[in-house]
């Protein structure tokens, strides 16, 4: 009996747990005070009445032109507010009417959408001709759909984008527009191809809805670099023409013309005909620029 007692303990606790974390709202606390009987209090733009009903223990609390019933302790949703009462008590009689004045304990929070922007890419520097994908992830990582979501990146004329999946292009800029629905996580991936040297950043300038008004949610910046053709190859010859077993002298030269950045070169192949035989390798590096 121990035993289950303790296994049902651990179940229970497991439970709350998954409900909890299944029904998690994300809420801003915009009002905490006592209200009377009949008041009405302009909050977020919106009017509320708060009529209290002492006998039943409940607040009908009208929302601009419709309402809804709070019991005393509890807590109820409407209209991306969630509303709580508590305390309901006599407050005092009205002189005039003869009639007592109940008041009662309201917290009001707003629900709002609680959105994870990302925006990555693949490789930070690229050369020209090279290409690099980007991708932009948006989590609704709340209970509350976030509508009209547009996110737009802008484009530099270094780069062109070659191909792009679940966004849209315009003529200088990447497009995401979305309804973000409750733990819903949308993806906009896009290839970015370099077209000449530059640094720049790539930002998702974002904005959505989140049941009251349009509020902004940027990602992070992006640094991106497209590097200039550094690498320039010459070779030179001692003799134009020579004859079998006649050697001759093959020089290679390897400069690194970028005047901002190092170039590490990680591999150098020199395709000899069958027909050539290697007598001698030297390796000599010389000059000012850097390899």
């Amino acid at each position: 009996m121990k035993k289950r007692g303790i296994l049902l303990l651990l179940f229970a606790v497991f439970l709350s747990i998954l409900i909890a974390s299944a029904y998690s709202i994300y809420e801003e606390s915009i009002y905490s005070e006592t209200v009377k009987h009949g008041e009405i209090v302009e909050i977020s733009d919106r009017n509320f009445q708060f009529r209290i009903d002492h006998v039943s223990s409940k607040v009908v609390v009208d929302i601009d032109s419709s309402g809804i019933i709070v019991e005393n302790g509890e807590c109820r949703i409407k209209d991306n507010f969630d509303i709580c009462v508590k305390n309901i008590s006599f407050s005092h009689r009205n002189i005039t009417s003869y009639l007592d004045i109940y008041q009662a304990e309201v917290q009001i929070y707003r629900i709002k959408p609680s959105l994870d922007i990302t925006h990555t890419i693949d490789k930070s520097s690229i050369l020209i001709d090279q290409e690099a994908t980007a991708e932009l992830s948006v989590e609704n990582t709340a209970d509350i759909v976030a509508k009209d979501f547009t996110a737009t990146v802008q484009i530099p004329n270094s780069i062109m984008v070659t191909d792009y999946e679940g966004c849209k292009k315009s003529i200088d800029s990447m497009v995401f527009r979305e309804d973000i629905q409750p733990k819903q996580i949308k993806k906009c991936t896009y290839k970015v191809r370099g077209l000449f040297g530059d640094e720049f950043d790539l930002t998702a300038n974002a904005s959505y809805f989140d049941g009251l008004g349009t509020v902004s949610a940027d990602s992070d910046p992006v640094s991106v670099k497209v590097y200039n053709y550094s690498l320039k190859i010459s070779t030179k010859m001692n003799k134009s023409r020579f004859g079998i077993d006649e050697r001759f002298n093959l020089t290679v030269n390897i400069e690194n013309i970028n005047d901002q950045y190092e170039l590490m070169v990680t591999a150098f192949n020199i395709n000899i005909p069958g027909n050539i035989l290697i007598i001698k390798n030297q390796k000599i590096w010389q000059g000012t620029a850097r390899y």
